[in-house]
């Protein structure tokens, strides 16, 4: 785990160079700093976490987080909430090779087809969430496509304004 969060350290520098680099919208949600954070009971086994931007308030979240299931996968996720949820939910964007979708748990993290909202349902927040994992079997291309997939996700928001 300690390599892996040295990796995240490094994760974590190349997504504060990237965004330096770039005019993104929703100024307020890039104010908040970085921070990794890791627990010992995720479905019983250790993980690890980095969110950049991680901007959580009551009227709606926007979040890049980066989770990591010792011994299952690392993946990464836009996770939105409330109005920016609809406004993710409403980009015309390919997400081919993603997960992407309105989901009731937010905070859970593996595959789940009951995970997935109905849509139909009135809900006092909605959640919307687009996602990627990657096997920890080689780390090193795991972090390069997590590299890639963060940039992906900086162009469509770039493309974002109000």
């Amino acid at each position: 785990m300690q390599k892996l969060e040295l990796r995240l350290g490094e994760l974590c520098e190349y997504f504060l160079s990237l965004r330096s680099q770039m005019d993104l919208p929703f100024g307020e949600v890039w104010d908040v700093p970085p921070k990794i954070s890791k627990g010992e009971a995720y479905g019983g086994l250790p993980w690890l976490m980095l969110d950049y931007p991680r901007y959580f308030k009551p009227e709606g979240h926007f979040a890049i987080r980066i989770f990591c299931w010792w011994g299952n996968f690392i993946g990464i996720y836009w996770h939105t909430s409330n109005e920016m949820a609809q406004k993710v939910a409403e980009l015309h964007q390919d997400w081919d090779g993603w997960e992407n979708g309105f989901v009731n748990d937010p905070y859970e993290f593996q595959q789940n087809p009951n995970n997935i909202a109905d849509n139909r349902k009135q809900r006092s927040v909605t959640y919307y969430r687009i996602a990627k994992r990657y096997p920890l079997t080689d780390l090193d291309s795991a972090m390069e496509e997590l590299q890639k997939d963060y940039a992906v996700l900086l162009a469509v928001i770039s493309q974002m304004r109000g």
